[in-house]
């Protein structure tokens, strides 16, 4: 039976902290999709969502039309251009813009990519 000598146990210890890292690294870059698959993994409606339905149906179609103007225009163009990265700085300006029309922008930090979302 041969034994391990320690430089195999410090490469196999390397390995096994490459993998993790790895491993945690993906999961980093992937974790509000990964965590979004999983809560919708029954196919049923939420509360929050029944209620956001709801909601929308009580509006007018002008009021839709230009809200979604709104979202597409301001929080859409957070992080807009080739080396332009969406910071909160950024988000935060853009909710105040946004201000007058009711609608607000929330800062999504991901691991390489951030996000500005329209809040109601």
């Amino acid at each position: 039976m041969a034994e391990l000598t320690v430089s195999q146990l410090i490469k196999i210890i390397i390995g096994i902290f490459v993998v993790v890292v790895v491993v945690l690294g993906l999961y980093l870059f992937f974790r509000g999709y990964v965590i979004d698959f999983f809560k919708n993994l029954s196919g049923e409606e939420s509360e929050e969502e029944k209620v956001n339905g709801a909601q929308l149906e009580q509006k007018s179609e002008s009021e839709e039309s230009l809200e979604s103007e709104i979202s597409l225009r301001f929080c859409g163009d957070c992080g807009a251009g080739l080396f332009n990265i969406c910071d909160e700085e950024e988000c935060f300006k853009i909710s105040n813009e946004l201000v007058p029309f009711g609608k607000r922008c929330q800062f999504k930090d991901g691991f390489f990519i951030n996000k500005c979302i329209t809040l109601g």
